[in-house]
């Protein structure tokens, strides 16, 4: 039995894992949200480390989905803490 091997890939998987804590679904966008009007509304809430919406791949039009991934817990944290969040007039 080969551990190093697989060891290694198991720390791998560990750091890209699914379920990173300081990383968001934020559903319910806009079709016009961009990536960039998503990371400048979510900033305000902590360093964003990386934001993306959602495109269908042959059209390029939004999902009306996205994730913002914050450096560290306190950006979620004071996301989750308003309970109400406006962008591109969809809440």
């Amino acid at each position: 039995m080969d551990t190093e091997g697989s060891q290694s890939s198991l720390s791998s998987s560990t750091q890209d894992s699914p379920h990173d804590p300081c990383k968001m679904f934020i559903g319910g966008l806009s079709w016009q949200t961009t990536q960039e009007g998503l990371k400048e509304y979510f900033c305000k809430f902590g360093e964003v480390k990386e934001c993306m919406v959602m495109r269908d791949p042959v059209t390029k039009r939004s999902r009306g989905f996205g994730f913002v991934t914050y450096v560290d817990q306190t950006g979620v944290d004071n996301v989750l803490a308003q309970n109400r969040h406006e962008l591109d007039s969809k809440t």
